[in-house]
C-alpha cells in the first residue's frame, strides 16, 4: 500500500495509541506515510511519543483545536508523501486484520467513493457477545437527527450512508483536499464533512466486511447540541434549524426521567450549547465539554 497515507489523531492516550499505530503499519502503510498528530499540549507526553513510536513515523505536535484541525494538519504533513488514498483514525480504534486493505480496495475500485468506513464494534471481554456500535449513520426523516445504523441485512457490497464515524475512515486524497471545518472542535464535524462530500457528488459508504473495535464514551451534551445546531444552520431545512436541537434536548430529558436519572445537569449543558451555537463560540479549548458534561455525557440516538 505504497500509495496510502494515514493520519492518527492523538489526545492523551499513550501508550495505548501505539497499538493503533502498530495495526496501521501491519496493514502495509509505510512508516514515512503515517503521521501521528498529537494535540495533547503536554511536553512530557510529547517526549513519551518521541521515544515510543516506531522509527520513520511522523510526529506532529499542534495546539488542541479539535479533531478536524488535527486531520487538516495531518493532511498537510502528508503532502510530501503524496498519497492517493488516506486513512484517518483516532487514537483508540483497532482495525481487525485486513480491515484497512478492504476499505482501501473499496475506495481504489470505485472512483465515486469519497469516504468508506467499517463496521465498528464495542470492546467486549473474551467470550462475551459481540456488540455493534455502528454500521455507519443516517439522518432521520423530518428532523434530521444523526442515527447510527446497528443492524443491516447480510451483504458484502458497500452500502450508502449519510455519514460515517470519524474513528476510522478511508478517503481518496482528492476528497480529503476539502478541509474539514474546525469550528466544531469535537463531534459532528465528520457528519458535516460527509454531507459536504455528498453535495459535491461523492458517495459515502459503509463496507460490511471491514471491521474495527472502538471504545467510546458518548457525546457531551454541550457539544452535541452546539454542533448539531451549527450543522443544521449550514445544511438543514428551516424547520430543522429552529426545531431539531430543542426537540432532541426534550427527548433526551424525558429519556433520563424514564430511566430515573437526574436530567437537569445534562439538559442545562445542552441548552447552553444550543445557545452558544447561535453566537458561534469557536474558542472551546478551556470549556470544550460545557458545564457538567464530564459527568453527563450521552450517546447519539
Amino acid at each position: 500500500m505504497r500509495d496510502v497515507g494515514a493520519i492518527i489523531v492523538h489526545h492523551r492516550h499513550f501508550p495505548e495509541v501505539t497499538r493503533t499505530i502498530g495495526a496501521i503499519l501491519a496493514s502495509g502503510v509505510e512508516p514515512t506515510s503515517l503521521v501521528v498528530v498529537d494535540n495533547s499540549d503536554d511536553e512530557r507526553l510529547a517526549a513519551d511519543l518521541r521515544r515510543g513510536v516506531p522509527t520513520g513515523v511522523l510526529l506532529q505536535f499542534v495546539p488542541n483545536r479539535g479533531y478536524a484541525a488535527a486531520v487538516n494538519a495531518g493532511r498537510s504533513a502528508l503532502s510530501a508523501a503524496d498519497p492517493s488514498i488516506i486513512v484517518v483514525a483516532t487514537h483508540e480504534v483497532m482495525p481487525e486484520a485486513g480491515a484497512l486493505l478492504i476499505l482501501v480496495d473499496a475506495v481504489r475500485n470505485d472512483a465515486t467513493i469519497g469516504a468508506a468506513g467499517p463496521t465498528l464494534l464495542l470492546p467486549t471481554d473474551e467470550g462475551d457477545t459481540e456488540r455493534v456500535w455502528s454500521l455507519g449513520g443516517r439522518l432521520s426523516p423530518v428532523l434530521g437527527w444523526p442515527q447510527h445504523v446497528r443492524s443491516e441485512p447480510n451483504g458484502a457490497a458497500p452500502a450508502p450512508r449519510d455519514w460515517l464515524d470519524g474513528a476510522l475512515c478511508v478517503y481518496p486524497a482528492k476528497a480529503l483536499a476539502e478541509l474539514m471545518r474546525e469550528d466544531f472542535f469535537m463531534y459532528v464535524e465528520e457528519l458535516e464533512f460527509h454531507r459536504r462530500l455528498r453535495a459535491l457528488g461523492w458517495n459515502v459508504v459503509w463496507v460490511p466486511s471491514a471491521r474495527a473495535v472502538q471504545d467510546t464514551e458518548g457525546t457531551p451534551p454541550y457539544l452535541q447540541a452546539r454542533n448539531l445546531q451549527l450543522f443544521y444552520t449550514s445544511w438543514g431545512s428551516m424547520a430543522q434549524r429552529l426545531l431539531s436541537v430543542p426537540a432532541l434536548i426534550i427527548r433526551q430529558g424525558l429519556i433520563r426521567l424514564l430511566r430515573r436519572q437526574q436530567p437537569i445537569p445534562a439538559t442545562r449543558a445542552a441548552l447552553l450549547g444550543w445557545w452558544g451555537a447561535w453566537f458561534h463560540d469557536t474558542d472551546l479549548r478551556d470549556s470544550a465539554h460545557g458545564p457538567g458534561s464530564h459527568r453527563e455525557s450521552f450517546r447519539r440516538y
